[in-house]
């Protein structure tokens, strides 16, 4: 049976926090975190519950945008831009301020998916 090592898991996620890189979520569908490197525990359920409430629209109706895979969500605000992709059944969100461009937060979001997906894939998230 797969051990999930939190320490180690926040630590991989605490690697994306720089350069304007403010928060990164790891949750399930239903908004309850598995792990996360935020300013608060409060700041991260709140994005993960407002997040995965987006994320599950985005699913029921995929099939009637034009997107492309369905892998991948980016949010921009007024304050802040979200990056939302899959992960082993999980959710993953980073979170930026305006000043990082699209291109670096998408790439730091796909790098930690990629090193995240193989460990991951090894436990049942229900």
């Amino acid at each position: 049976v797969a051990m999930l090592k939190p320490k180690a898991l926040t630590s991989v996620l605490q690697q994306a926090v720089t350069g304007g890189v403010q928060t990164v979520l790891l949750f399930k569908a239903d908004g309850s975190l598995m792990s996360y490197v935020a300013e608060s525990e409060r700041n991260a359920q709140i994005v993960s519950a407002i997040t995965s409430n987006v994320w599950s629209i985005y699913e029921a109706h995929k099939d009637t945008l034009q997107a492309g895979s369905g892998l991948s969500l980016l949010l921009e605000c007024e304050t802040g831009r979200l990056y939302i992709t899959k992960v082993a059944g999980l959710l993953l969100c980073v979170v930026s301020n305006t000043n990082v461009g699209l291109g670096m937060l998408k790439l730091k979001a796909n790098a930690l998916r990629a090193c995240l997906e193989e460990p991951l894939s090894h436990i049942a998230i229900k």
